[in-house]
């Protein structure tokens, strides 16, 4: 279900009973409502993708932590204004997670750090606590966060981002909502490998 400006509605709850359904993945549509807690019936589901639906919001529902077949998760560029549910963390053949420009906020929960994924993205949300502890044993191939200028602290981050207001930023969304535009760009964060900053203090 992808790019498609003239596929509208919501997500119906319906879509659980799709169980046997191994790959789901809807982007760039007009999508609006919540995601729907029946979506954690998708106990086969492996892969799931549902990216850049401008009018998506609300959280991530917390029977996710039911889709124990999951190993890859995008829910990029949405208006999930929640935080990052504990259940995610039952999801032990996770290998990949990005939750870049969700609107997130919160602590991002401790139950998180026992997953051994290879790549995750959390960059461009507006958590209020650090990650210390996050992901230091287990070292995925990419950890990316709003650690630039020490917005949080997360020492075990391999990229570090700030995105601080910078043209369409933080703005972005609300100015897009107001003019009706049917997608959002993508928060410009700036994002750099920690080994390529010359300055150890700018990151935390």
């Amino acid at each position: 279900l992808d790019n498609n400006d003239q596929m509208k509605g919501s997500i119906p709850s319906e879509i659980g009973k799709l169980s046997r359904l191994n790959r789901l993945t809807m982007q760039r549509t007009a999508i609006s409502g919540p995601l729907p807690s029946q979506i954690g019936d998708m106990t086969d589901l492996e892969y799931i993708k549902i990216h850049s639906l401008s009018w998506l919001h609300g959280s991530i529902p917390t029977e996710i932590g039911l889709m124990t077949s999951l190993t890859y998760i995008d829910f990029t560029y949405n208006y999930l204004d929640s935080s990052i549910p504990s259940e995610i963390g039952r999801l032990s053949k996770l290998e990949e997670l990005y939750l870049t420009d969700c609107e997130l906020t919160g602590s991002v929960q401790s139950e998180l750090g026992s997953l051994a994924v290879d790549w995750i993205w959390i960059d461009a949300n507006h958590f209020t606590e650090g990650l210390e502890d996050m992901f230091c044993d287990h070292r995925p191939t990419e950890f990316r966060a709003d650690c630039f200028e020490r917005e949080i602290l997360c020492p075990c981050c391999s990229v570090c981002c700030d995105d601080t207001d910078n043209g369409i930023g933080k703005y972005a969304r609300p100015l897009a909502r107001a003019q009706g535009l049917p997608h959002l760009q993508p928060r410009a964060a700036w994002c750099s490998r920690r080994q390529d900053l010359a300055d150890p203090d700018q990151i935390a």
